[in-house]
């Protein structure tokens, strides 16, 4: 009984609701959606035309950094070359790493110690590491593949 009574008052309320909706004047509305149709059309204007992408390669890499200076390169002639007093000391004891080709050695790491102090630590051609203070020697022929 109650359930036929809600059923009927929510038709009422929707039945009415309906009902006020068609009521209204729409002359307004009409007016509007006239004015805006004899309005002149606009124009669209075309896509802009692109330029295809041109790839660019840097070929600047070997050449020298703006940012660094300028070094100059002196040339140093054979005879000036032969004239260097730099020779090796064939009287010091051989240091242990001067029995390896100094292609066959490599940089592992450095490290720098709590005083500041700095050592190399190098891979010799066995597969052993050592490390290497300032000053010592490495590799056959005092340190240089060509040594004169």
């Amino acid at each position: 009984m109650v359930s036929n009574f809600l059923r009927i008052v929510c038709l009422v309320v929707a039945v009415s609701a309906l009902v006020g909706c068609g009521s209204g004047n729409i002359d307004d509305l009409v007016a509007f959606v006239k004015q805006v149709k004899e309005k002149p059309k606009g124009r669209i204007e075309p896509l802009p035309e692109f330029r295809p992408y041109e790839s660019f390669t840097y070929k600047a890499a070997g050449l020298r950094s703006p940012f660094s200076p300028e070094v100059e390169v002196k040339t140093v002639t054979e005879q000036q070359a032969a004239e260097s007093n730099v020779k090796p000391d064939l009287n010091r004891p051989k240091e242990f790493l001067e029995q390896f080709n100094i292609e066959s050695i490599a940089l592992v790491g450095s490290i720098a110690k709590a005083d500041g102090k700095l050592f190399a630590l190098l891979r010799d051609g066995d597969g052993g590491v050592h490390h290497l203070n300032e000053g010592n020697y490495l590799g056959r022929n005092h340190g240089h593949p060509r040594w004169r």
